[in-house]
């Protein structure tokens, strides 16, 4: 009898057996569930705000099933499946399912209380052509979720729908997603990523964007199909009854009728068969792992152990090494760079501000309107800067990681080449630091402080109560015959006091700043020498866990050696047959 998919997957997870290892059976058994489908599997997923559930609802053709909403939803999957009528179930961890009204789905997801531990997912029926076809899956980029557990979720994936805000493109944490998760899991062929929310970037910046698409996808062997699309036009060209070109609906449908669904049989094969290669590497490298172990005298792994001491000195040199670095970095690169920013930025505007006070006819407009034209100057400004020092923060952080690894690796001495294996997944960035940005805005009293411009263009005008109405009268006269002359003379003390109040506001944001940068040193001063202890931690944990476990993995080396040499090898040569084979799925 020839060899199917389902019993090379039953050979596996007995082989694995020997490895006692939770992780690698699970992804195993998970690839088992997912081989007996014959439908299409696709898995939607982006970042909060990138409009995923518009998508979904353009996919589904049903514009008004599932509520967008700017608020971070709790990160549960949703899974959705063909059903007469419309139903929602929240379904725990322990496998018993809550019904829910499906309007009453985003109000469950947006609030604080609903946590992802609590469910395993949310299970949605609705009647859609779509679904009669394949199955579809959202999640969110979770930066709590485990490199085991998004292997698990991407072994049940026939194709991936990467969504990403067109105006806020490729953050960090989707960069590595794509690099680090999709890549390596999946393979981007079989992704397609589509950029929505693009009727919100002007024409002529949208070439850009493939530009940094193209730049940033160049390196990789496999490239995905990139889309440009507005779901929320999509959307609305659904209610009236005719989606237009610019939406990318026509696109986005092609690709799922006809490139997805139509040939959904050689996708699934070619995703199984990445399952299978992805699980026997798996069980390969934990295979090795174990060996490391075995190999290794108990007195080497306590020697390991003592070393990884969180009181050392050797911790506390690095931590002091560390904080050097930071302030160097912090007050010497970046605050320095940033204040002479600002100062040529009050120079810039006390050039400008004179100018445009002139041209302007209305006194009235220029008193109510140049307090809140320098805030907005200012904002845009601090807007522009703290883009960049959050990339270079970012950057800074990542050299830091590379340098905690390279310590943490010194620690093994002699013993790194047997105990490679521990450093081979560590990543030592807590997921605070993953996500650390500084305030999108500073924090200054940019406004109050250009209110004290408004006030004083204003005093200016304040008439004397004591003087007499005839007085008043006279002054009116001479006001009208010479108006224009003292129009002239009020802009160019409104000017005055506007680049008198410039120098004030300067020293008030550099205050701030100041006091921004002192809290900003001591963060990362926590963050770094919590990344050292939480690297230590870490080894010491596995460490104790090895020499816990090196007594009984003794006693199965044979199996272990077995496993190795002769089985895996012959997993992978029944995988290659089945390969050319017609109908083994």
């Amino acid at each position: 009898m020839s060899e199917t998919i389902q019993s090379l997957l039953n050979q596996m997870h007995a082989a694995a057996t020997v490895l006692d290892q939770p992780a690698v059976l699970e992804l195993i058994s998970s690839v088992q569930a997912n081989s007996g489908s014959a439908r299409l599997r696709l898995l939607m997923i982006g970042a909060g705000g990138s409009g995923r559930f518009a998508l979904t609802n353009m996919l589904l053709q049903q514009p008004d099933l599932l509520t967008p909403s700017p608020l971070p939803r709790a990160p549960i999957p949703l899974q959705f499946s063909y059903g007469e009528t419309t139903s929602a179930e929240l379904r725990a961890h322990d496998g018993m399912g809550t019904t829910i009204a499906i309007e009453r789905l985003g109000p469950f997801l947006t609030n604080p209380q609903s946590t992802h531990t609590d469910y395993q997912a949310i299970h949605i029926k609705t009647n859609s052509e779509m679904l009669k076809s394949c199955d579809l899956r959202i999640e969110t980029i979770d930066p709590l979720r485990s490199r085991a557990e998004w292997q698990e979720v991407l072994a049940g994936v026939d194709y991936a729908l990467l969504v990403l805000n067109a105006a806020a493109l490729l953050s960090e944490h989707e960069r590595r997603f794509i690099r680090d998760v999709l890549q390596v899991h999946v393979g981007l062929e079989r992704v397609a990523i589509i950029i929505n929310q693009i009727d919100l970037v002007a024409d002529d910046e949208r070439p850009s964007i493939q530009e940094l698409m193209r730049a940033f996808l160049g390196p990789f062997e496999s490239q995905p199909l990139l889309i440009e699309a507005s779901a929320a036009q999509a959307l609305a060209g659904l209610r009236s009854g005719s989606p237009s070109a610019e939406s990318g609906y026509a696109v986005v449908m092609q690709l799922l009728q006809e490139d997805l669904i139509a040939r959904h049989r050689d996708l699934k094969a070619t995703a199984m068969r990445q399952a299978i290669e992805m699980c026997l590497h798996e069980m390969e490298q934990e295979a090795q792992r174990q060996q490391t172990v075995i190999a290794a005298s108990e007195a080497d792994l306590q020697e390991l152990l003592a070393r990884c001491n969180p009181q050392s000195q050797w911790l506390h040199d690095r931590i002091e090494r560390a904080r050097h670095r930071i302030e160097a970095f912090v007050n010497t690169l970046i605050k320095e760079q940033l204040m002479r920013n600002i100062e040529a930025f009050t120079l810039a505007l006390r050039e400008q501000l004179p100018e445009e006070i002139m041209a302007v006819d209305d006194l009235g407009a220029i008193r109510r309107n140049i307090p809140g034209y320098i805030e907005t100057l200012w904002q845009e400004f601090f807007v522009y800067e703290l883009t960049g020092l959050r990339n270079w923060l970012i950057d800074e952080m990542t050299r830091f990681s590379e340098t905690i690894t390279s310590d943490l690796r010194s620690l093994l001495g002699e013993q790194e080449s047997s105990f490679q294996s521990l450093l081979t997944d560590f990543d030592p960035i807590p997921t605070s630091m993953k996500t650390f940005m500084m305030p999108s805005r500073g924090k200054h009293d940019a406004g109050t402080a250009a209110t004290w411009l408004q006030v004083g263009g204003l005093g200016l005008l304040i008439f004397n109560p004591a003087l007499s109405l005839g007085l008043i009268g006279a002054g009116q006269a001479v006001r009208f015959f010479f108006q224009r002359d003292i129009q002239m003379a009020d802009k160019q003390a409104i000017t005055v006091s506007v680049g008198n109040s410039l120098g004030d506001l300067e020293q008030h944001i550099k205050q701030q700043i100041d006091s921004q940068f002192l809290t900003l040193v001591e963060t990362l001063n926590q963050a770094v020498a919590a990344m050292y202890d939480n690297g230590l931690s870490r080894m010491r944990a596995t460490l104790e866990e090895q020499i816990a476990r090196q007594h009984a993995l003794i006693g199965k080396k044979e199996q272990i050696d077995q496993l190795l040499t002769t089985q895996i090898p012959a997993l992978r040569m029944t995988l290659q047959q089945l390969g050319g084979r017609k109908h083994t799925l």
